[in-house]
């Protein structure tokens, strides 16, 4: 069963390695891998996460511009039905993304 990373992390800062024979050779190239890995894995978690923000900021600037282009409009229907009719109503969408008059 592999080690969990921060206790590899402090066998090997301590140097409480395996002896210096073959087996001890092995053991200690494993645990060299185990910590590349540990240390890889979570590089990319890493990068994942920041991807996901971003991908959450993308979104909310997108809401944001989509609600401004819709505070444009001059009606008297509410935001939020606003928003319905330009996915019930292609008409609605070109007057409001300025593509059409009305």
């Amino acid at each position: 069963m592999p080690r969990p990373a921060a206790e590899l992390r402090a066998t090997l800062e301590k140097g409480e390695l395996a002896p210096e024979d073959e087996e001890g050779a092995k053991a200690r190239s494993e645990q060299f891998l185990q910590l590349a890995k540990l240390s890889t894995l979570q590089e990319v978690l890493l990068h994942d996460m920041a991807v996901e923000r971003i991908a959450a900021d993308n979104v909310a600037w997108l809401k944001r511009f989509a609600i401004g282009l819709l505070k444009q409009v001059k009606s008297k229907e509410s935001i939020v039905m606003r928003r319905r009719m330009v996915g019930w109503n292609d008409d609605f969408l070109l007057q409001v993304l300025g593509i059409k008059d009305s």
